[in-house]
């Protein structure tokens, strides 16, 4: 072997590992810039999941309470118009179930921006046919 064989493969080797080493540095940055984008959505779907079962769960009551306004006491609501307890006591079923029914109505039109079309339906179907 002559000395332009061995700079050869010695220039090559040392190339290649330049080479390699760089292509290897440019995959960890692309792969953790894939993991910080992906926990970052994954974050953001469980927040999304969260609103949505917040909603559904503020729906569920209402419904509840239209069907058994005498249980009002029993859930804790966050609403303005039913913090204060003299309000609430001093309200007639009626009343109850006429707000309950405002809020499930609410819930229905807000609803076209993250409920499926059957749980539509069936929100749709209770304001019309309120039972269990």
């Amino acid at each position: 072997m002559d000395i332009q064989t061995i700079i050869l493969v010695l220039g090559s080797s040392g190339l290649g590992g330049i080479i390699g080493s760089y292509f290897q540095q440019r995959w960890n940055k692309d792969a953790e810039l894939y993991k910080i984008h992906w926990t970052r959505f994954s974050e953001i779907e469980l927040r999304i999941q969260t609103i949505k079962e917040e909603r559904y769960r503020s729906t569920l009551i209402w419904m509840r309470i239209f069907l058994k306004p005498q249980n009002l006491h029993h859930f804790n609501l966050d609403d303005h118009n039913f913090t204060n307890h003299k309000i609430v006591h001093s309200m007639k079923d009626d009343e109850i179930k006429k707000y309950s029914k405002e809020k499930i109505t609410e819930f229905y039109h807000n609803g076209f921006l993250y409920a499926p079309d059957d749980v539509m339906k069936a929100i749709k179907y209770f304001l019309e046919n309120p039972s269990e």
